[in-house]
């Protein structure tokens, strides 16, 4: 049984605050002193001119919907543990053939915010996308998202999870590529340096 409460995510009328996870297309804040001890679960869904900027941001043709479930829980008094489940379809351009194609992406969502920064303070590395790899760079990953200014964005959260489960090759099913084409019309091609590889023939006598 969903615990009862009367948390609810928080609408468009909330300045979204960029973190580390910067999704201003699609913003759900939650009052952290809202939560109740026993925990909190919550659904959320994009609107039409979310999934459109969402889509934008992502590279695709289009975010068609996306929905997630959340399970909240505080483990500490300023640490609170995230745990749930992102469903999207999203349309995609093949890498091959170039023809779009729907795509049904699901994805498991865990994360852990702690702290409570005023978001004038919040560090460097959380206000930036994830960028280059480094054993620094992934610690830095790896450390809790902070708690800006007493809330916790989920929309914000979803967005990154799903940029993350995208394909950055997507291949629409039965699309395959055809390697053999490729080699025969890269035989084809005739390189200026050819005549200097072709034999000359036999030499003259006289030469």
């Amino acid at each position: 049984m969903k615990p009862e409460t009367t948390t609810k995510p928080k609408g468009h009328g909330d300045q979204p605050v960029r973190t580390r996870r910067e999704a201003a297309e699609f913003s759900r804040l939650v009052e952290v002193a809202e939560l109740p001890a026993k925990g909190v679960e919550l659904s959320i869904r994009a609107e039409p001119t979310e999934c459109a900027a969402l889509a934008r941001r992502g590279g695709l043709v289009a975010v068609e919907s996306l929905a997630a479930d959340f399970r909240l829980r505080k483990a500490e008094a300023s640490k609170v543990e995230v745990k749930g489940t992102l469903r999207a379809r999203v349309v995609q351009t093949c890498v091959i053939s170039l023809e779009p194609f729907e795509s049904d992406i699901e994805s498991e969502i865990e994360a852990e915010f702690a702290g409570d920064l005023a978001p004038d303070l919040v560090p460097a590395r959380f206000r930036n996308e994830r960028a280059g790899s480094s054993p620094m760079r992934n610690a830095e990953l790896e450390a809790p998202d902070p708690i800006i200014d007493g809330r916790i964005d989920l929309g914000a959260l979803a967005a990154e999870f799903l940029m993350l489960a995208l394909d950055p090759y997507p291949r629409k099913p039965g699309v395959s590529f055809d390697a053999t084409g490729c080699r025969a019309s890269e035989a084809e091609t005739v390189s200026p340096f050819a005549a200097l590889r072709t034999p000359r023939g036999p030499a003259r006598e006289n030469d």
